[in-house]
């Protein structure tokens, strides 16, 4: 049998044909992983998935107290850093909040006698400023009576305050930025827990700082706001609600309070099996 003829010239550009694409199709392969955020880190070099709370399992349903929102400057502007683990493990629950005092706001947000006249409505199911109890001294630090912050409707523009939730039995406040990835998983599960509660005779009062393009329409329309009874959705114009309730230079601060009004726990970023297991709590102390 005749010995095997070397290749050819076609054969070899047809090897380096296959050769350039494979080459071609490699790098395609690895634009496409990048792009889809696959590599570690993505481009920023930080990830940005939030993980759930620590004590709730994997419900995967919002971020965890390692997770506590972004860092915000103390003029309330939140910045768009992603915080650690580290940074956030001293947040634990009153062990600073007690040392806030009644801290007041910037530009009336926090109590006082500025609020009288968005607290002369009429109570509504059962809710309402005639329903607040008298305190001689209100704040923002926990086991203070919780002050009557200050805010704005989101459709009209007029002053309201958290008072109109004063004679339900527990009280979810939260705060959000609107640019803040732990505070749009908040308000994700907003409603969800707002219904779930709602049997209880607890309000929901969801406050909303707005940092970027959104507008409180379309926040309140995005996370559902409009739909549960016992929501009540406000707007935060300067960000004094903030500066109010934090307990760090963290955006999304929780606070809950009971039927007497008495702040029972402070802490920022968590899942909605903590917030409502601190709605609970809150109610078991009236």
């Amino acid at each position: 049998m005749a010995p095997a003829c070397p290749p050819g010239p076609h054969a070899a550009r047809r090897r380096l044909a296959s050769a350039s694409l494979i080459r071609a199709l490699s790098a395609i392969a690895v634009a496409a992983f990048v792009a889809l955020g696959c590599a570690p880190g993505g481009a920023g070099g930080s990830s940005s998935v939030i993980a759930p709370d620590g004590g709730a399992g994997s419900d995967g349903d919002g971020p965890g107290p390692q997770d506590s929102g972004h860092r915000a400057d103390t003029s309330g502007q939140a910045d768009a850093g992603a915080d650690t683990a580290a940074e956030l493990g001293d947040a634990a629950a009153g062990n600073d909040a007690a040392s806030d005092g009644a801290g007041t706001g910037a530009d009336g947000a926090a109590s006082g006698g500025d609020a009288a006249d968005a607290d002369a409505g009429a109570t509504v199911g059962g809710w309402g400023p005639t329903m607040c109890p008298k305190v001689d001294a209100q704040g923002f630090g926990v086991g203070q009576s919780i002050g009557a912050l200050q805010l704005k409707d989101c459709d009209t523009g007029e002053v309201r305050t958290i008072n109109e939730a004063c004679g339900a039995k527990a009280g979810w406040l939260f705060v959000a930025h609107s640019h803040c990835p732990t505070c749009q998983a908040t308000a994700n599960y907003t409603a969800a827990v707002a219904a779930a509660v709602a049997a209880d005779d607890v309000a929901v009062l969801h406050v909303l700082y707005v940092d970027d393009a959104t507008t409180c329409q379309g926040w309140r329309s995005k996370y559902g706001l409009d739909l549960p009874p016992n929501v009540r959705f406000y707007v935060d114009p300067t960000g004094a609600a903030w500066q109010a309730i934090k307990i760090k230079n963290y955006t999304a601060p929780h606070v809950f309070f009971n039927k007497n009004r008495i702040i029972t726990y402070k802490e920022h970023g968590l899942s909605s099996a903590s917030v409502k297991a601190q709605i609970q709590k809150a109610a078991a102390t009236n």
